[in-house]
């Protein structure tokens, strides 16, 4: 996969436990979403993702439920304009029991 012309691949690679009781299917999981500096939210490229994480040989088992007490290691792809990325401000957003946010390291 290639991004777009002016454009650029931000991969954030990241891991999760879950530490309820019950197995979490694919829509309970957490999920990640960067925001820029003025508060436009980016939703993870989903082909970008799959190959990225299938070439680095990540554990997330994506169509099966994720049972109590296991961590998995994944990652998030987002396609963004090569221009926009240079300016500072960028943020991840990790959508799971709480809302965290943290700035994207440049």
């Amino acid at each position: 996969s290639s991004p777009s012309e002016g454009a650029v691949y931000v991969a954030v690679t990241w891991q999760y436990k879950n530490t309820s009781s019950q197995p979490l299917g694919m829509f309970e999981r957490p999920s990640m979403e960067l925001k820029d500096a003025n508060g436009v939210t980016y939703s993870p490229d989903l082909g970008a993702s799959s190959s990225y994480v299938t070439e680095v040989d990540f554990d997330e088992k994506v169509m099966s439920d994720l049972n109590p007490g296991i961590t998995v290691k994944t990652a998030d792809v987002f396609e963004v304009s090569s221009e926009l990325i240079e300016n500072p401000g960028w943020r991840i957003v990790i959508n799971a029991d709480k809302k965290i946010e943290m700035p994207l390291p440049q």
